[in-house]
């Protein structure tokens, strides 16, 4: 088993409408840091990024808010991120689970989730205007 940490961010809208921006690939760029542009080619989605192109697929549409997704880099290694938005009174939980996989380095693993947390807070103020 790997090493894994949730993180979270409470956003000021209701769970259909945060679930609805995070599935909006032309959006991704708007809250996620590492992310310099986005387009679609041939029905596949990628990202333009520091370390090169990404891929990015999510799970089809559902009403559960699952909004995991597989992200393949541009060296082929593929991981799947689980994502959810869970309702919070008049509001939502938007949950994203990391895991520090094998040859990862501790500091590397605190590094990606200072990242992911900064993306959810980005997230958050996007969602919460």
């Amino acid at each position: 088993m790997f090493r894994s940490q949730t993180l979270t961010a409470s956003v000021a809208c209701l769970p259909a409408e945060a679930v609805a921006f995070i599935r909006d690939y032309r959006r991704l760029p708007d809250w996620l840091s590492f992310i310099t542009g986005v387009s679609e080619e041939a029905g596949r989605w990628l990202m333009d990024t520091p370390g090169g192109t990404m891929e990015i697929e999510f799970v089809p549409a559902n009403e559960l808010g699952v909004v995991d997704h597989r992200v393949t880099l541009a060296d082929g290694q593929t991981f799947d991120n689980p994502m959810r938005v869970v309702p919070n009174g008049a509001g939502s939980e938007v949950q994203f689970t990391l895991f520090q996989t094998p040859g990862m380095s501790d500091e590397q693993f605190a590094t990606d989730a200072k990242t992911v947390q900064t993306d959810l807070n980005n997230l958050a103020r996007l969602l919460s205007r």
